[in-house]
């Protein structure tokens, strides 16, 4: 997703100097956007200084009533999938990944979460943030649009039981209905013609 920097900039606070670059993509997929999938990837850029970052963190916060299982995280970690990363935690509302160190060549995480409670006009921009474990003034912070999220409505992302004045749920119970009206009149006619001219055998 694409979105024009000038937009967010002033809601991130700039690092004392620059020490990580930081790259994100988001989608969202099923029914009313219910997965929204992350990519992000992050390097360490402060090499005047040292090769390397010490443990770093990756903080990502997720979208109001999105969640990530823990158990889905453990496996990812001991997958080996990813250099580096030696734990990642799901805490309130966002996700936690933590690397050993990251240095010039960027290491990507992919993961994703999945609605459990319908929120609707959540906010549109949603921060992310990378740092040093034991240096939190070197950080990187930016933002990221989710856009398609915040334009729902609560009729778009709760069940028919939850919702039954949205229109969207309305609409079966009238079409229901109409085509019982329809049924019963030609059934209705049938009983009069056959009142007023019984069957003779």
């Amino acid at each position: 997703m694409e979105y024009n920097v000038d937009t967010w900039k002033h809601l991130v606070t700039p690092p004392p100097v620059p020490a990580f670059a930081l790259n994100i993509r988001q989608y969202s997929y099923g029914r009313n956007s219910s997965h929204v999938s992350f990519r992000s990837c992050q390097s360490w850029i402060r090499t005047d200084e040292s090769p390397r970052s010490g443990m770093a963190v990756l903080e990502v916060n997720l979208p109001s009533g999105y969640y990530i299982q823990q158990q889905t995280l453990d496996a990812y970690v001991q997958s080996g999938a990813v250099r580096n990363l030696r734990e990642a935690r799901y805490e309130e509302k966002k996700a936690e990944l933590y690397f050993d160190y990251l240095d010039t060549s960027p290491i990507c995480v992919n993961f994703t979460a999945q609605r459990w409670h319908p929120v609707a006009n959540m906010t549109r921009f949603i921060s992310i943030r990378v740092y040093d474990y034991y240096a939190p003034e070197r950080f990187n912070e930016s933002m990221f649009e989710v856009y398609n999220l915040y334009a729902l409505s609560i009729c778009h992302v709760c069940g028919s039981y939850q919702c039954p004045y949205c229109p969207v749920f309305n609409t079966a119970p009238s079409f229901l209905h109409l085509n019982l009206q329809q049924a019963v009149l030609p059934l209705t006619v049938l009983l009069m013609l056959l009142w007023r001219h019984p069957f003779k055998g």
